[in-house]
């Protein structure tokens, strides 16, 4: 009886030493195994935390991409093509220019007499050139009527020409007076004088 009742009370003793001993193995174990020595180095990326060992992340720091300056381009004067200007004669410049005088006459210059019939005027104008040329002209009267249209005389060589034109004047007083004049258009511009004419109508 008394040796049944110590079986009994050893068993729980006896299972404590059991677990106690497993429990302190299964420490000793874990230690020893997971016991990794100091500076031993650990798979990149794994993700492990390995016991007893200290551990420095390595950390690789990529150099920062900066955005190069794209650098501004440079303007260029931009270059025209050199046009050639061309000569032009000025009033004044004696080296190209062709030179023109005119002068004009008016026939007669005075009337008096019988003014029953239409009297007619005649304008002499004489031109003179200082190289081979044309003339373009126009004639201009003191009434405000022009030639319709420019008119021309031709140089083959320099001298002097005369053209004419006439006026049959229309008045209404016993007095009247005008003036007629050639204006040069071309090679220059230029005007002659205003040749003047009278008339005095007798009764």
């Amino acid at each position: 009886m008394r040796s049944t009742i110590r079986y009994k009370l050893l068993i729980p003793i006896v299972m404590g030493a059991l677990l106690l001993s497993s429990l302190i193995i299964s420490r000793s174990g874990t230690v020893q195994s997971g016991s990794i020595p100091t500076g031993i180095p650990t798979p990149a990326g794994s993700g492990v935390a390995l016991i007893g060992s200290e551990v420095s992340p390595t950390v690789s720091l990529s150099p920062q991409t900066r955005p190069t300056s794209t650098p501004s381009p440079t303007l260029e004067p931009s270059r025209l093509p050199t046009v050639p200007v061309a000569n032009v004669p000025r009033i004044g410049d004696t080296s190209d220019t062709n030179h023109v005088k005119v002068e004009v006459s008016a026939d007669p210059g005075e009337y008096q007499g019988s003014c029953r019939d239409p009297l007619e005027f005649t304008f002499t104008a004489t031109i003179t050139l200082s190289k081979a040329g044309t003339i373009i002209y126009k004639w201009v009267r003191s009434d405000g009527v022009e030639t319709s249209s420019p008119q021309t005389v031709t140089f083959s060589e320099s001298g002097t020409k005369t053209v004419s034109a006439s006026w049959q004047p229309t008045f209404s007083s016993l007095e009247f007076s005008g003036w007629q004049k050639m204006k040069i258009l071309s090679p220059i511009e230029t005007e002659s004088n205003q040749s003047s004419f009278s008339i005095l109508c007798s009764l």
